[in-house]
């Protein structure tokens, strides 16, 4: 996802029955151009739904899900989302701190077809966000 507006990492993962998964790992800077960044994602999501791909997309988007309304960007963002069948795998807090409420900073979305998904947020306290996993079955 070439962008100035985030960092990125994309793999492509051959499966056992010869299709391909994309995965992508994206971090957006807290103050990096919210409206570029979601430009760039929805031209991305876009090109990989016009090639019929099958895609996970991961990381620490620094856009807190639990403020999201239907008339801010933020519920802007989750509804392009869903508009390009994006699943979103992680619902609750994924960051803590002591000088701030609960956030959900930290997405996993994924469009695969007749792939089971369990996703998680795993309890560590290393850091004030909280590891978030992925399990794939066919």
């Amino acid at each position: 996802m070439p962008s100035s507006n985030c960092e990125s990492l994309w793999v492509k993962i051959k499966t056992n029955s010869s299709k391909s998964i994309y995965l992508g790992v994206i971090y957006r800077h807290p103050y990096h151009q919210f409206d570029g960044f979601e430009k760039d994602l929805n031209n991305l999501l876009t090109n990989f739904n016009l090639n019929s791909n099958e895609y996970i997309i991961t990381g620490d988007f620094n856009i807190d899900l639990l403020k999201s309304t239907p008339d801010n960007k933020i519920g802007r963002y989750h509804q392009n989302l869903e508009g390009h069948e994006c699943k979103p795998l992680i619902t609750e807090p994924t960051r803590f701190s002591s000088t701030v409420s609960p956030s959900l900073l930290d997405h996993s979305y994924c469009k695969l077809r007749y792939t089971k998904q369990i996703a998680g947020i795993a309890i560590f306290d290393v850091s004030d966000h909280l590891p978030i996993f992925l399990l794939l079955s066919t």
